[in-house]
């Protein structure tokens, strides 16, 4: 196995994933936390919710540069509360 070359200069995320947290994705151990703070439900739900709907796109994280889903929390939580309310 290869180490990322990311990961050698002190970082644990690829650039393009850099980015994707910067505009609001997030992994999933993150995104389950946040869209439960944001639609004000429990984590199980928010976590249904993150799965039913799946990741809106892929990036290269850690040490050995393995594909991690992100996940669009704002975009899930407007269409969420669409859905919801009357």
């Amino acid at each position: 196995m290869f180490e990322a070359l990311y990961y050698q200069h002190g970082h644990g995320r690829s650039p393009a994933a850099e980015r994707a947290e910067m505009q609001g994705r997030l992994p999933l151990t993150r995104a389950i936390p946040m869209l439960a703070r944001r639609i004000g439900t429990t984590q199980k739900q928010a976590r249904t919710i993150l799965e039913e709907w799946g990741p809106c796109g892929f990036y290269r994280t850690g040490k050995y540069a393995r594909i991690t889903a992100y996940y669009d929390v704002a975009l899930l939580a407007e269409i969420y509360r669409w859905e919801v309310e009357p």
